[in-house]
């Protein structure tokens, strides 16, 4: 996934995920709700136990001390991905600069 902002320029166009305070924020609000409100179906008992080891502490969240979080940041990231692509997916096709839509005619 390439993270360029088309209007501001901002970003650049470096495959994967940009991981910062702000990001890891929505990635981390997006993933507790999706749990909470029980849109997924989660089988894997390994992450279950890292998301009961995954902390808040002095401002920060991971994974608790000797404990592993990478099963959560995988699914959180999954999940922006493709709420990303849902987007892009609905997004209304735009015409080319100066051809005219016509109607077609019911018969």
């Amino acid at each position: 996934m390439y993270k360029k902002d088309r209007r501001t320029k901002e970003g650049d166009n470096k495959e994967g995920w940009p991981t910062n305070i702000k990001t890891k924020t929505l990635m981390e609000s997006k993933l507790q709700s999706e749990v909470s409100e029980r849109t997924l179906n989660i089988h894997d008992i390994n992450f279950i136990f890292e998301a009961q080891a995954y902390i808040r502490k002095g401002g920060k969240t991971g994974a608790e001390t000797g404990m592993h979080d990478d099963r959560v940041i995988a699914l959180g990231i999954t999940l922006m991905i493709l709420e990303d692509h849902k987007k892009v997916m609905h997004r209304p096709k735009r015409r080319a600069h100066g051809t005219k839509h016509f109607k077609t005619r019911s018969r």
